[in-house]
């Protein structure tokens, strides 16, 4: 038994010993295990309050685009509406069925929507305000009376976001410039969002009065804030300051403050929280202290239980620790391996395993290939090759090689709503099981993604291009989605392409089938494909500025509509909105930025006046003979401009010859007074001070390098046959005569 005990009771130096062996052994390794075990656990509460912080900020973030997208929307909505065009010309007295109009519109847009307070459109002509706002439907007002409409406020070129104080509290306003033909501003649409409206998006990230939420402008000035600390001098400077990672700590009078941050992209607002790191960290505190002491005394206890039987538990315990220490190599351990050299060495083969890379495609498989697919459909992504390898590492690879596009819209879903949201995800659940039911009925493959919120596509693959076989497949999927879904869709269908790389062609046919309203199960799917092919026919001619390929594209798109008395006059006009957008965007690939200034006055000025189809016909014609006439003046002053580079290579060359106007002019193959106009408005200066500021220049250069040349000798290098014209020149042009320049330079 003498044997088991370290410190055998033999009188007083027993309890001296085993005081100092339990103060040196248990209480200091204790109660520093005790800190460093307290120190972690609130990192680790701090590293959850910042994260489940930044979640909060990402979801008030989405919160606050959506509701930017949707006064912007709004705004670009009302600049194309034809009823705001006819009221920037004329009288809303003397067409009281478009004024009506235009007030219902303004109701509707601002009932439909989620954020929007009011919405006002005011024209300089006018003495009043046309708007809606929650508390009034529609009204008529004059400017005076409306009092939160500043006169700075509508008066901007350019689009404004920010508060104004109404009634106690700040609300948001969006200020949108209407402009005229002439590029001046006439008028504004004013889209508010008001404060009540504004916290339903911000307040939830505060779960307690003691937060504080604040928003700063793309100038770190605060334009809102809600919270104990708004009061506080240093807040700005706080929020202001770049926060690395997820979030960061302030001290403010003894108190720790987690601040978080996220930005707003369309408006460049920055989002930040600051919240109480105490407010957290109090509710576990006593729980935690309680477990602590736990700890403590188990401890002790262990380490005295240690200290009486230490040849059973402590000489095992010094072995192993001296092991790990001695030997920290796999092989250097006598008497077998070392299990953390064998654990470091698995840890590095598990890290650069594949298995890593598929556990992460395996995770993020689906998100990763609707991506890809919504790159291929948008036609960002037109790559065969690559568009086959990211696909088959996907798991979404299809074996044939024909497609067709299949797009269903309409499932409405609105996020605050939650039986929309249910109506919608069941909608689009019932779809994919639907359409992956009917491929394997008609023996095709396909992919399905969620294109947006209320769209659905499908990309269908075939191994042949059986038009019976597609329309049977769309004709009953049509049918069966009618029984399924409590909300009407519409179903807009491509035609057949070969390959990954031409499916944005069938997505692009199948967007015009949503502009038509098209059913499925009529011929309607043939006029888009037409279209299609008419709208490429114009955007190839406009490339190569065939003035009779174009007008000759437009006559067989106008003929073909004429004889289709199915389609409507509003289809009619989208049908060539669509064109003409097509055609201008086809312009600026080709660098020609023509798009702001044509479809502006397009869309305000000109087509809200047609009242016919043959209106329609002959506008068109004449807005493709303007462009042309455009294209063609661009290619004069491309050519002008390369004319005039070509005289300025030739003076270069030959400065040091006889160079005379007229037989530079020659050369190029222009008249010399046409060449010398053109010459001065390319350059700014006539052709002769040209000439002579560059053969001074270019004496000035043999001056420096050749400091004993004679200067008559200079005077013939740079094109000068007497010393008298070039000391007269170089005078004018240096204030000085080439000889008090060389002895400057010396």
């Amino acid at each position: 038994m003498n044997r088991l005990l370290l410190f055998y009771p033999r009188g007083k130096m027993f309890f001296y010993k085993l005081m100092a062996g339990l103060f040196l052994v248990a209480v200091i390794p204790t109660a520093a295990t005790v800190y460093a075990l307290h120190h972690q656990f609130i990192k680790s509460m701090m590293d959850e309050i910042g994260n489940s912080n930044t979640k909060l900020l990402e979801q008030a973030s989405l919160n606050g685009n959506m509701m930017i997208n949707e006064m912007t929307y709004t705004a670009s909505a009302l600049l194309n509406d034809p009823s705001v065009s006819y009221f920037m010309q004329t009288d809303y007295t003397s067409d009281a069925k478009l004024f009506n109009d235009l007030m219902d519109k303004l109701g509707t847009m601002r009932s439909g929507s989620r954020y929007l307070s009011s919405i006002y459109v005011v024209f300089d002509r006018f003495d009043y305000v046309i708007g809606t706002h929650t508390t009034n439907n529609a009204f008529l007002l004059p400017i005076q009376q409306t009092t939160a409409l500043d006169e700075t406020m509508l008066h901007s070129d350019y689009t404004r976001f920010y508060f104004y104080p109404d009634e106690g509290d700040r609300m948001l306003y969006m200020v949108r410039p209407i402009q005229n033909a002439s590029y001046q501003t006439v008028g504004a649409i004013v889209i508010t969002v008001s404060a009540a409206k504004f916290k339903e998006i911000f307040e939830p990230i505060r779960t307690s009065d003691k937060d504080t939420i604040t928003i700063l402008d793309e100038k770190n000035q605060t334009i809102w804030c809600e919270g104990n600390d708004c009061s506080w001098e240093s807040l700005q400077a706080v929020a202001a300051d770049p926060i690395p990672g997820n979030y960061r700590t302030v001290k403010r009078e003894h108190q720790n403050l987690v601040v978080s941050r996220s930005e707003l992209s369309l408006n460049k607002w920055t989002l930040v929280s600051l919240l109480p790191a105490e407010r957290l960290t109090s509710k576990i505190s006593v729980f935690g202290q309680m477990s602590l002491l736990i700890f403590l005394l188990a401890s002790t206890v262990a380490v005295m239980f240690s200290f009486v039987y230490g040849r059973i538990l402590y000489r095992p315990l010094r072995s192993l620790l001296r092991r790990i220490l001695n030997n920290p190599t796999v092989d250097s351990a006598p008497g077998g391996s070392d299990e953390f050299g064998i654990i470091d060495q698995l840890y590095h083969k598990v890290l650069n395993n594949k298995a890593h890379l598929e556990t992460f495609l395996d995770t993020n498989k689906d998100l990763m290939r609707n991506q890809l697919l919504f790159n291929v459909v948008e036609g960002r992504e037109l790559n065969e090759g690559a568009i086959r390898e990211k696909l088959s590492l996907l798991g979404g690879d299809l074996p044939f090689d024909y497609f067709f596009a299949v797009f269903i819209k309409g499932f409405k879903m609105e996020i605050w709503d939650k039986a929309s949201y249910h109506d919608s995800a069941a909608g689009k659940l019932s779809a994919y099981m639907l359409a992956e039911e009917l491929m394997e009925k008609y023996a095709l493959k396909g992919l399905a993604f969620e294109m947006d919120s209320d769209t659905v596509v499908l990309l269908v693959n075939s191994d042949n291009q059986d038009e019976n076989r597609k329309n049977h497949f769309v004709k009953e999927m049509k049918s069966a989605m009618i029984e399924l879904v409590p909300f009407p869709l519409r179903i807009g269908v491509g035609g057949y392409v070969s390959g990954w790389a031409q499916i944005y062609e069938s997505c692009r046919q199948a967007r015009y089938s949503l502009v038509y309203h098209t059913d499925v199960s009529s011929d309607m799917a043939l006029p888009t494909m037409q279209v299609a092919f008419y709208e490429k026919k114009i955007c190839y001619s406009l490339a190569n500025a065939d003035e009779s390929g174009v007008m000759q594209a437009v006559d067989d798109l106008i003929s073909y509509a004429k004889g289709k008395s199915s389609i409507t006059w509003t289809q009619n006009m989208n049908m060539w909105l669509q064109v003409l957008s097509a055609s201008i965007k086809k312009l600026e690939e080709l660098h020609v930025i023509l798009y702001q200034e044509l479809m502006q006055r397009a869309v305000y000025h000109e087509l809200a006046n047609l009242e016919s189809a043959q209106d329609l016909q002959s506008w068109v014609k004449r807005f493709y003979k303007e462009i042309i006439s455009r294209l063609h003046d661009l290619d004069e002053k491309s050519d002008t401009h390369g004319k005039v580079e070509m005289a300025k290579t030739m003076i270069g060359e030959q400065y040091d010859q006889e160079l005379t106007l007229e037989s530079l002019a020659g050369q190029i193959g222009l008249n010399p007074a046409y060449f010398s106009k053109l010459f001065k408005d390319g350059t700014g200066i006539n052709y002769v001070e040209y000439v002579n500021k560059l053969r001074i220049n270019k004496s000035k250069e043999l001056l420096q390098r050749f400091p004993h040349m004679p200067l008559d000798e200079v005077a013939k290098k740079v094109g000068y046959h007497n010393t008298q014209s070039f000391n007269r020149f170089f005078k004018k042009y240096e204030s000085c005569t080439p000889g008090q320049y060389r002895r400057q330079l010396n």
